[in-house]
């Protein structure tokens, strides 16, 4: 951004640069103090924003206004009060005019502002719909100056059309049309669109009742041919500014409505978990009653087998009897551990290799009928974890590929688990997860199952997270890899 300052006073250009260079990083500011350093700046080069006095030693800031006001964005800075000559300036191309009489600060925040505007008014269109070429020149030249979009019309007989064409943020309407009243085309407007504002201009249509009329009919605002160009500027400005806080205000209620709508998606996952979880406790204390009712005959059985054995010394160490005893102490052995999973967490020391060795032994006979063979390997180490989340983590894996290995129909299945370099690495080879899905398989109720809830992998990474461990996917050739790591 180039600024250029042309004052004579040392002391306040000094100011007006240093306090710029604050608001405008990395800006280059250049400092004239007369008429001659000026044009010896802008017949070089042109600025996006140039402040200037108009009393000068050498001459009248008129001057750089005239020669030089179609290409820079030019703002008054002076202690000149002449209204009249003020009005001129601005049909010259001045973009904004501050006193000396304000205070220093004051004005060059309202500079600022003015600045930063005139960046947001390019978003803008602006329509004019006045039968006088005079007046829609003169209009729009001073907008485009402040640059807004503008479109001229001569007539508001089509304007539904024209506004179908040009989506205007604000439309300047004359009421002493020839062919169409300006109320009229006002009125037309109305019917379509309740909220673009409208700025009616009139040279003779201005007494109180006429003005109140035209306000009632539809106007937003009035203004009196022939009109103070500043004040035409200030008041599209305030309704520009009015329009960016309405959209905004819309954008926000829109973003609010979302935030509310998965707050209130969030709040029913939490209750469906919660309901899950209660069943889980019901099942937990169900299948404690149930696993007790289970013993009793195991035991007995065994018992049986013992009293059996004494009384037939001819079978005792019979392979028979053996196996039977020892599928009993199996089956006991896979009820505790049922039992266990459905007992509150605790984290305790374990040995991670004779867990995972625990855990696929308990679903032996499910791996067997779905010919899937299981290998674990690496490094022997110990870890603080709980035994029923490990659980938990490994029959999700387990089943997925499970289901992977039925549905690509894949006849030798393998999964490979391993632990190497603080990481639990568990692998199979049931074709792997498609490229298109592969970052969301982690999110809630995302499923590629007919009957899935969605929650597996999702519950894996929110009890790994709960002990600030992640999980990782990788694809591989054959199947999938997911990466736990253990530190």
């Amino acid at each position: 951004m180039k600024i250029l300052i042309i004052e004579d006073s040392k002391s306040i250009n000094n100011t007006l640069k240093k306090s710029l260079e604050k608001f405008f990083e990395n800006s280059e500011i250049f400092q004239a103090f007369s008429i001659k350093e000026a044009i010896n700046f802008l017949d070089k080069q042109t600025f996006d924003l140039v402040l200037t006095d108009l009393n000068l030693p050498d001459g009248d800031g008129d001057e750089i206004i005239n020669e030089y006001g179609k290409d820079n964005k030019i703002i008054v800075l002076t202690g000149d009060t002449d209204f009249q000559r003020r009005n001129y300036l601005f049909s010259e191309g001045v973009i904004d005019y501050y006193l000396k009489t304000m205070p220093l600060d004051y004005t060059i925040t309202k500079i600022v502002e003015k600045y930063n505007q005139l960046q947001k008014n390019k978003n803008y269109n602006i329509l004019i719909v006045d039968d006088s070429a005079f007046s829609r020149n003169l209009i729009k030249k001073i907008l485009v100056r402040n640059n807004f979009q503008v479109k001229t019309i001569s007539t508001g007989k089509n304007i539904i059309a024209q506004l179908k064409e040009f989506k205007a943020n604000l439309i300047i309407v004359d009421i002493e049309m020839p062919d169409i009243n300006g109320i009229e085309v006002i009125n037309k407007i109305r019917k379509t669109d309740l909220n673009t504002p409208i700025i009616a201009m009139s040279g003779s249509h201005n007494s109180q009742n006429e003005v109140l009329h035209m306000m009632k009919n539809g106007a937003n605002d009035f203004i009196s041919k022939p009109f103070n160009i500043e004040l035409l500027i200030i008041k599209v400005e305030q309704f520009i500014k009015l329009e960016a806080l309405h959209t905004n205000l819309i954008k926000k209620n829109k973003e609010l409505e979302k935030l509310i709508s998965l707050k209130e998606f969030e709040i029913k996952q939490k209750e469906d978990e919660l309901i899950k979880q209660s069943k889980q406790a019901i099942m937990g204390e169900m299948l404690d009653y149930i696993i007790h009712q289970w013993r009793q005959p195991l035991n007995a059985i065994k018992l049986e087998l013992m009293k059996f054995e004494i009384e037939n010394p001819k079978f005792e160490n019979s392979p028979f009897i053996s196996n039977i005893s020892s599928k009993v102490s199996e089956l006991n052995e896979i009820i505790g551990d049922f039992r266990s999973f459905f007992r509150e967490d605790t984290k305790e020391n374990i040995n991670l290799k004779d867990e995972l060795f625990k855990i696929t032994k308990m679903i032996k006979d499910l791996l067997i009928m779905n010919s899937i063979l299981v290998n674990i390997e690496g490094d022997d180490i110990n870890i603080e974890f709980n035994k029923n989340n490990l659980k938990h983590i490994m029959f999700v894996l387990i089943n997925n590929s499970i289901d992977a290995f039925k549905e690509k129909e894949i006849k030798e299945r393998n999964i490979n688990i391993k632990i190497e370099d603080n990481k639990l690495i568990y692998e199979d080879n049931a074709g792997g997860i498609p490229t298109e899905i592969q970052n969301k398989i982690f999110e809630h109720n995302f499923t590629t199952k007919k009957n899935g809830t969605g929650i597996g992998l999702y519950m894996v990474k929110r009890i790994l997270e709960k002990d600030n461990l992640n999980i990782n996917y990788e694809p591989i050739a054959s199947g999938s890899r997911f990466i736990i790591d253990l530190k």
